[in-house]
């Protein structure tokens, strides 16, 4: 992990190197491993590595021939890459984007693997080539200004800088408290953009020019012989994503909870360091025992037992969503969405403590393998009852219900009332839901909330119709970035690397391109994640049939461990944050959660609007 900086004069000017410093010095935080820099006329660009180097060399910007790299990068298509660049395997993976580069020009992202966020000055053609990796697993944020344009790893990095507004997009605000999944180019700065993940960037003094180079394609199809060969490729693209991610020599732990992701992905890196003849691998995993019902200690044990990994546990029940809540929004520049920053907040300190420089993640394994639990109401849809009925009752005896209850929640509900409720609303002239409560009415009707839905959402306001189409939604939400996003900054605080196996974009097509029966079939989600790991895990994890949900220990911590700093925040003046949210609706929320009537929605409501008016006060004004 490292991270990068720039500055480009396109009015032909000279750069400035003290704003280039002054911006450096926002992300010294990634520097342990070094920091250089490199200016030359209207152009003056940095770099960092939060990693010590393995080679021992001093930290250099790197050149080519008329042309100069930075790069946050980590390949995984390395040998292919040396074959075709012909060049040696001792190339860092920085000189291998720069070869790539001279020879494909801006099409190098095209032939590129792994998680990466890069520039490259093209010094022949005066003009600045920007790209980040296929799924945003690699941050990259920009401003274009009145002849000058700024990037970074961090946001922090451009308002250090001196030229950037700092008004606030207030359509980012309405996104952020409505949950809307869909933009993923703006911040809550106007000024401040993201480089969209699959997209590049060319900046010169005659404009700029935005790309897509990759999308997941909505028809992709992978058939192969039998249920076997599916699990075999399963098996095989991981245990690569995995290797991949274990490349170097740093210290590397694995985030352990007990479920199927990670237990997977403990059990094939403990199996490798095994082999390697390497010491027992450093797990590291959050215990709930004050929450019987959702810890998950005794699957711990089970994967555990069987050895070479040498574990650490976290008590949970002693943090709390606020506990740290001001460093955290630091870290990460904006609000975000994960209520339960804090339990990694927890792991991540207790990695660093164990001299720990990579943290492997299984989080959001759900997303890229999917349950496949939309099926059931494809089926009902597309009037195949008698396979549908043959789901839910493969449901009903995993969970111990009767048939019909899955065959109404997941099947009838979702794949015939919802599309009919939806489209009758549509008649009406109801077609975009309505904000939630908390929301100040004023605010919502300002940023035109169901214009904006519809300009965002479009076709996604409508229920997805098979498990193809509410698989790729998922896939391609703004979620899945905002996560990877939340996750590496909060991971760089502590001098850590966050690397995610599950959103290797090898696996990703995979999964999405497979046929619905191998996510779905008798009863059992996620079926070929569960037939590819056998031997690797336990069957009581193999085939274990539920997983814990942390949102009670969310709800009692930030309703119960939090409830003096809440109530101080919801006493007085609320604020800027007044302007956002109407503050006799956020008051009745806090007074139904804490009579015990709290839903899910509330009590995200309510955390939304707590850490926005935070981040507010705290914000760099």
């Amino acid at each position: 992990m490292s991270g990068i900086l720039g500055t480009l004069r396109t009015d032909g000017s000279a750069s400035d190197p003290a704003a280039l410093q002054r911006m450096l010095k926002g992300l010294l935080h990634r520097s342990e491993g070094g920091n250089a820099t490199w200016h030359d006329d209207s152009i003056a660009m940095g770099q960092l590595t939060l990693l010590p180097r393995e080679n021992k060399q001093a930290l250099e910007v790197e050149h080519g021939d008329q042309h100069v790299l930075v790069a946050d990068a980590r390949l995984d298509n390395r040998d292919d890459l040396c074959r075709s660049l012909a060049c040696a395997d001792t190339e860092t993976d920085e000189q291998l984007i720069l070869r790539a580069y001279l020879r494909w020009g801006e099409a190098c992202p095209e032939h590129l693997l792994g998680d990466f966020a890069f520039a490259i000055w093209n010094g022949v053609e005066q003009r600045l080539f920007c790209a980040r990796d296929h799924l945003g697993t690699r941050s990259f944020y920009y401003h274009q200004g009145a002849g000058h344009f700024l990037f970074a790893t961090e946001i922090k990095a451009l308002l250090a800088h001196g030229v950037v507004p700092r008004d606030l997009d207030e359509g980012r605000i309405a996104d952020y408290l409505g949950r809307i999944f869909a933009d993923k180019t703006s911040t809550f700065y106007k000024a401040i953009q993201r480089l969209a993940p699959g997209h590049s960037l060319t900046i010169s003094a005659t404009g700029h020019q935005l790309r897509r180079y990759w999308m997941l394609d909505p028809d992709l199809r992978i058939e192969r012989a039998s249920d076997e060969a599916y699990a075999e490729e399963f098996r095989s693209i991981l245990t690569t994503a995995l290797g991949d991610r274990m490349r170097g020599e740093q210290p590397i732990g694995v985030l352990l909870s007990g479920g199927l992701d990670s237990s997977a992905l403990a059990g094939i890196a403990r199996q490798k360091r095994a082999e390697w003849g390497h010491s027992p691998l450093p797990t590291l995993s959050a215990t709930f025992p004050d929450f019987p019902a959702i810890d998950e200690r005794s699957f711990l044990d089970v994967i555990l037992a069987d050895g070479h990994m040498d574990p650490t546990f976290v008590s949970a029940s002693d943090t709390s969503p606020l506990a740290e809540i001001d460093a955290a929004l630091a870290c990460e520049d904006e609000p975000f969405y994960s209520p339960n920053l804090f339990v990694y907040w927890a792991l991540a300190k207790a990695a660093q403590k164990r001299g720990l420089r990579v943290l492997v993640d299984g989080v959001d394994g759900d997303t890229t393998v999917c349950h496949g639990l939309e099926y059931v109401a494809q089926l009902c849809g597309s009037g195949r009852w008698i396979q549908a009925v043959r789901e839910a009752r493969g449901l009903g005896r995993r969970f111990g219900h009767p048939a019909r209850r899955f065959l109404w929640h997941f099947g009838i509900g979702p794949g015939v009332l919802h599309p009919l409720a939806h489209w009758c609303r549509r008649l009406v002239g109801k077609g975009a839901p309505s904000p939630p409560s908390t929301i100040n009415p004023d605010f919502a009707k300002q940023v035109g909330w169901s214009s904006r839905l519809h300009e965002l959402l479009g076709s996604q306001l409508r229920p997805a119709r098979t498990l193809r189409d509410s698989h790729w939604r998922s896939l391609t939400s703004a979620l899945v970035p905002h996560y990877l996003e939340v996750n590496d900054k909060a991971a760089a605080a502590f001098g850590m690397d966050h690397r995610h196996p599950y959103f290797d974009l090898r696996l990703v097509e995979f999964c999405y391109g497979i046929p619905a029966n191998q996510k779905l079939s008798d009863g059992w989600d996620r079926v070929v994640q569960r037939r590819a790991v056998e031997g690797f895990v336990p069957k009581q994890i193999q085939w274990r049939v539920q997983k814990s949900d942390w949102g009670e220990q969310f709800k009692h911590g930030f309703l119960n461990r939090d409830r003096e700093r809440l109530e101080s925040i919801l006493a007085g003046d609320i604020g800027e944050l007044g302007s956002y949210v109407d503050a006799k609706a956020l008051a009745a929320t806090y007074r139904r959660a804490t009579e015990g009537n709290v839903c899910e929605s509330d009590g995200m409501n309510l955390w939304l609007a707590i850490t926005l008016g935070l981040w507010l006060e705290q914000r760099p004004k």
